[in-house]
C-alpha cells in the first residue's frame, strides 16, 4: 500500500509500486534503487530527444546570437528584437526547450519523496561500503561521483559553447549539488547518480549518432 504523500501521492505513489515490484523480483534494494533510475530516464528519452534538437538549433544560431550582442551591447531593445526576428526565422524556441526540461522535474522529485522520506530504505542491507542506505554516504563517495558525473555533461556535451565564466558556473552549481548530496540518504543519492550515469551514456549515443549521421 502506498505511503502519505500529500498533494504529491499522484507522482510518488507510482514510483513506490514500481520500485515494490521491482524489489521482489531483485530481492536487492540498491539493484532495484538503480533499475527505478534506468526506467525513468528511458521513460523521458522522448522528451530528452526533443529537448537535444531544440538544443542543436540553439547551438547552430549561438554565432549569429553573439554577433548581436556585440553590434547592440549598448541598445538591449534593438537587441531583443533582432533576436526574436532571428528565433522566428529559424523556427527555434528557446522556451520550448525549457519548458520540455522542466517536465522532467516531477518524477525527479517523486524520487527525492519515495527515498528520502518513506520508510522502504529502513533496512539493515548494505552496499558496498553503505551500511545503510537511509544514512547519508559516510565517505562522500556517492556526492563526489554525482558531481564529477554532472560536470563532465555541461563540459563536455554544453546546450551552446560555454565561456570560461559560464564553465566555472557550472563547477560551483556542480560542486553545490554535490554539497546537498552529501546530506540526504545515500540510496536517494545512489537513485541521483543512476540518473546522472544514464544521462551521460544518452549524451554520448546522441554525440556519436550525431556524427554518423
Amino acid at each position: 500500500m502506498c505511503s502519505a504523500y500529500g498533494w504529491a501521492s499522484f507522482i510518488a505513489c507510482p514510483l513506490e509500486s514500481l520500485f515494490t515490484e521491482i524489489n521482489l523480483l531483485t530481492e536487492s534494494v540498491p539493484i532495484s534503487i538503480l533499475l527505478v533510475a534506468v526506467i525513468i530516464k528511458c521513460l523521458l528519452l522522448p522528451l530528452y530527444i526533443k529537448s537535444k534538437k531544440e538544443s542543436q538549433k540553439l547551438a547552430r544560431l549561438a554565432p549569429k546570437l553573439k554577433e548581436l550582442r556585440i553590434k547592440y551591447q549598448k541598445e538591449p531593445q534593438r537587441m531583443l528584437l533582432a533576436q526574436q526576428q532571428i528565433y522566428q526565422k529559424e523556427n527555434v524556441s528557446p522556451i520550448k526547450g525549457a519548458c520540455l526540461q522542466l517536465l522532467s522535474i516531477p518524477p525527479i522529485y517523486g524520487a527525492y519523496l519515495v527515498f528520502n522520506e518513506s520508510s522502504i530504505l529502513n533496512v539493515t542491507e548494505s552496499f558496498l561500503w553503505l551500511q545503510s542506505l537511509s544514512l547519508p554516504d559516510p565517505f562522500y563517495l556517492l556526492p563526489f561521483l554525482l558531481g564529477t558525473v554532472l560536470i563532465s555533461i555541461q563540459l563536455l556535451f554544453p546546450t551552446i559553447p560555454l565561456e570560461r565564466s559560464q564553465s566555472i558556473i557550472v563547477i560551483i552549481m556542480a560542486a553545490a549539488s554535490t554539497l546537498f548530496m552529501s546530506q540526504i540518504a545515500s540510496g536517494l543519492a545512489l537513485f541521483y547518480c543512476g540518473m546522472a550515469m544514464c544521462q551521460l551514456l544518452f549524451d554520448c549515443l546522441w554525440k556519436l549518432v550525431s556524427q554518423i549521421l
